[in-house]
């Protein structure tokens, strides 16, 4: 035989074989597709801080705004307040809100801070080995659950109060500052 003719039959055997073996692997097939929605990532985000409105809120006056010139005497109470827009959303989202950098130079013994949220308080860890009077570097923090899938989106406002203890006496504790400059509003996502 010669070579092409070897060739073409080698070929119609090959191809018979592949046929032959195609209809034995001939089974029923089926499928269904199976998309059905979608799987959707949240959202964690201080979206604005608004201006910081000062308030004199003393036990013995009525609330009247306070200026950066005026100075603290024993028995004020005076607060800060700041309109904060936070976007936050997850089926299961918790969030630690931390309050830092609120230094004393020199310690003021004297003045307690406290912090609030949306009306909820903040707590005040002693990072620095402070006491829960003394704002030396300590930080505020609160843990949120959102219960409800879907955005927080609405403005609450952050109200940091500064209490000068009224039974500070003689000349204690005068000419203190405490500088806000380095204050600072974190949230962080931590599973619930």
């Amino acid at each position: 035989m010669n070579k092409m003719m070897k060739g073409s039959v080698a070929g119609a055997t090959g191809i018979a074989l592949l046929m032959g073996g195609f209809g034995t692997y001939a089974l029923w097939g089926d499928s269904e597709g199976l998309g059905s929605g979608s799987v959707q990532s949240g959202t964690l985000d201080i979206v604005s801080v608004g201006n910081a409105s000062w308030a004199d809120v003393s036990t013995t006056k009525t609330a009247a705004a306070w200026q950066a010139s005026d100075a603290m005497v024993p028995g004020d109470k005076v607060t800060m307040t700041r309109s904060v827009t936070m976007d936050a959303s997850g089926k299961n989202l918790a969030v630690d809100f931390a309050l830092t950098g609120l230094p004393a130079s020199p310690g003021w013994s004297g003045l307690a801070v406290t912090a609030t949220y949306g009306g909820q308080a903040l707590t005040k860890t002693a990072d620095n080995g402070g006491t829960p009077t003394d704002p030396s570097d300590d930080s505020y923090t609160f843990t949120h659950d959102f219960t409800n899938p879907g955005a927080i989106d609405a403005a609450k406002n952050l109200v940091v109060s500064f209490d000068f203890d009224q039974s500070v006496s003689g000349t204690a504790q005068q000419d203190q500052s405490v500088s806000l400059a380095g204050l600072n509003l974190s949230i962080t996502q931590h599973r619930p």
